[in-house]
This record gives C-alpha cells, structure tokens and sequence, in this order.
C-alpha cells in the first residue's frame, strides 16, 4: 500500500488542478488518489481477465503476438480512459455544484431584491434567504450570516463567499453587491443589472442545448442505425470482392463500439443539459 500512496501524492503535486479540485471539496488528495489508482488497476485487471478468458474460449489466440494485441489493447484504453475520468471527476463536481447554485440564483436574488424594495436591510434579506428552501444558494447565504454575526463586516463575509464559489454568476452578483456597499450606494440598482443579465444567459443556456441536441440526435441514429446496417453491407462486398476475412468477433467489435459510442453519447446529452428553473 506505501508504493501507491507515494505515487499517489505524486500524482496530485503533478496535477495541481487536480489537488485544488479536491482540496474544494473537502477531499484529501492523497486518498482519494490511491482510491483512483487501486480503483482503475482492478478494473482494468478485470477486463484483461474477461478478454482472456472469452478470447481463450472463442480460440482467438493463434499467435502470442494475437494474444498480447488482443488483451493489451482493451486494458490499456480502460486504464487511460477510468484514470482521466478520476482525475476530471473533481472538477465536474465542482461544475455540478454551480450549475445547482445558478439554478436557484434568480429566485433568490428575486426574493433578496424584492425585499430590500420593500424597506429590509440587506443583512435581513440574507438572513431570510438563508432561511428560505433555495438549496445551495440559502447554505452558502447561512455561512455569510453566520460570518456576520460572528463580527466579519458585511462586505467582507460576502467577498469570503465570492473567493470561495464556484458560480461565476454568483461571483458577480456578490461583486456587484461589495462594490455597492463599498461605494454607499445601494445594492438595489447591482441586483437589478445582475438579474437581467442572468436571465438572459439561463434563456441562451437553453436555446444552445436545444441545438446541439438536434445534432447529438442525429449522430445517434447514425450510430444506431446507420453504422451498423451498412457496415454490415460494407463488410459482406469487402469479404466477397476484396477477399477479407469477416468473422463472428469483427461483428462483435463493430456492434459494441456502436453501443459504447451511444451510451457515450446518452452521457454527453445527459451532462450538457442546463440545470436552470426558468419563471
């Protein structure tokens, strides 16, 4: 287990992305390496085993060169690919994050401006969306508050907030805000400009994901119907003109790629579609 904590720790100074990724959400770098490490390695050893073992039992090893190929190749794009998948999977939870903290935003800044417009302070009005059901946004607002009351300055407990999230709009409401505290001036006017443009980019965020789900639809089908018909076609008049070898695993190869390209494809749809709630 040392060697793997030594490489781990090794890794994560390599990646310095990675490590603050992880240090933001509160996960030791160390460990949660060497878990990536020993996690992708039996993977991978499992898939080197089923290779072998349906290679062996299909008779597909002719050769020891056959054998290496066959086995060496699956197992090293496993590896590569569930080794990158670890190393990005903390910045997708950082994304994922934000993308929960913009999906509440304008309601709550809604709410925060709607109350400041009727006579309430603006620690009030924090004090109340920190006790509302706006999921994300009310915890981060609980921390600012408890900031406050512990005698951090108002301006000072949001610019914390601001270092702090992830959300590039909730950074530049709470900027807007600092900058109006800072100024004397009020925080209405920053909420206001604030909240036409996060409007705006929730209404474009929706318009881009329709278009590109037109196309990922499309190159679905071709995945999923396409390709494999008239591969199948292509490869029967290579085996007759051409006199290809076409054998029950090139089958196999083609109609699996084809799935993985689609589930591949369902994920990607899936990870792009926008988390907002629109009024």
């Amino acid at each position: 287990m040392r060697p793997v904590i030594g490489i781990s720790y090794a890794l994560a100074e390599t990646f310095p992305s990675v490590k603050y990724d992880l240090e933001e959400n509160s996960l030791e770098p160390g460990e949660y390496m060497s878990a990536a490490i020993i996690n992708t390695a039996l993977f991978s050893l499992m898939i080197f085993g089923l290779v072998s073992a349906v290679g062996q039992y299909r008779g597909m090893f002719t050769t020891p060169l056959d054998y290496a190929k066959i086995t060496a190749i699956p197992t090293v794009i496993i590896f590569i690919s569930l080794m990158g998948f670890f190393l990005y999977y903390p910045r997708m939870l950082l994304k994922k994050s934000a993308e929960r903290l913009d999906k509440d935003l304008v309601f709550a800044l809604k709410d925060l401006l709607l109350q400041i417009d009727s006579g309430v302070s603006l620690f009030d009005g924090m004090v109340n969306i920190s006790r509302a059901d706006y999921g994300s946004v009310s915890s981060e607002f609980r921390a600012v508050v408890q900031d406050i009351n512990a005698g951090m300055p108002e301006d000072r407990a949001l610019e914390k907030l601001a270092m702090r999230t992830e959300s590039d709009f909730l950074k530049k409401s709470l900027w807007q805000i600092i900058t109006a505290l800072r100024s004397g001036s009020g925080a209405q006017k920053a909420l206001e400009s604030v909240l036409i443009v996060l409007e705006k980019n929730q209404r474009d965020q929706i318009k881009t994901y329709t278009q590109e789900l037109n196309l990922w639809s499309m190159i679905y089908m071709v995945f999923a119907v396409a390709v494999p018909g008239l591969g199948t076609t292509i490869m029967i008049i290579m085996s007759t003109f051409a006199g290809v070898e076409i054998n029950e695993a090139l089958f196999i190869t083609m109609i699996g790629a084809c799935v993985f390209v689609e589930v591949v494809i369902i994920g990607f749809i899936k990870v792009r579609r926008p988390t907002v709630h629109m009024i």
